[in-house]
């Protein structure tokens, strides 16, 4: 179980990953979108676990991203660092909070954003359109308390072990 407990934050981070390199062809919007999704899992387990959600795996699948993507290498690599740090900074007391925590998601998403939004626009020397950007953000902060839930239920270990007493000769729950 302790196993478990640890691999859980790097498996969803890698689960998601699978998800945004998945070619589902969306629209501008929504491919934004699915590029922040790794945001979700970063932040979330920074955020509740700092220490189970490495830095090291983060840079990772930030330069995995760049690299399949074809973008400036470091670009999501530091969206998605900004993500970890902003999680770590805001947990605390009553991080474990799922609304609380999705409204410190709406805070961090902010400069993830922008971020995302700054370092194109500065290496294409063009602004982007800022509204698929926007769009983007709102549809991944709409995500996260979903998110948030499902890996809430996961770190609990609900469904993997029961929490009936065990009793000699007793038939199994």
């Amino acid at each position: 179980m302790l196993v478990y407990r640890w691999l859980l934050p790097s498996a969803t981070l890698v689960v998601v990953l699978l998800l945004t390199l998945a070619p589902l062809g969306w629209p501008q919007t929504g491919r934004l979108a699915q590029l922040l999704l790794p945001v979700i899992p970063i932040h979330y387990w920074s955020l509740e676990r700092s220490e189970r959600m490495p830095a090291g795996l983060v840079f990772l699948v930030g330069i995995v991203v760049d690299s399949l993507f074809g973008g400036p290498l470091g670009y999501w690599t530091l969206v998605y660092l900004v993500a970890c740090v902003s999680g770590r900074i805001a947990g605390g007391e009553g991080a474990g909070k799922v609304w609380a925590a999705t409204w410190r998601f709406g805070i961090a998403i902010l400069p993830a954003g922008l971020l995302a939004f700054a370092i194109p626009t500065l290496y294409a020397l063009r602004p982007l359109e800022a509204q698929q950007l926007l769009e983007a953000c709102i549809l991944v902060a709409a995500a996260y308390p979903v998110c948030a839930l499902v890996f809430r239920v996961l770190a609990s270990g609900e469904g993997v072990r029961s929490s009936a007493p065990l009793r000699r000769g007793a038939a199994a729950p």
